[in-house]
């Protein structure tokens, strides 16, 4: 909880997840994280 509330903050980067770019099983879930984020307004740079 606390990651995220920081990556809206804008004191993360989502690179900084290393599970949704390292491990196959999450490229689903990341994908639509960042969709989401993108959609309310989030700059997403990956």
């Amino acid at each position: 909880m606390a990651f995220a509330v920081k990556l809206l903050n804008g004191e993360k980067d989502i690179k900084d997840c290393k599970p949704l770019f390292e491990e196959r099983k999450y490229m689903g879930i990341r994908e639509t994280l960042i969709a989401l984020l993108s959609a309310a307004g989030y700059d997403i740079n990956v």
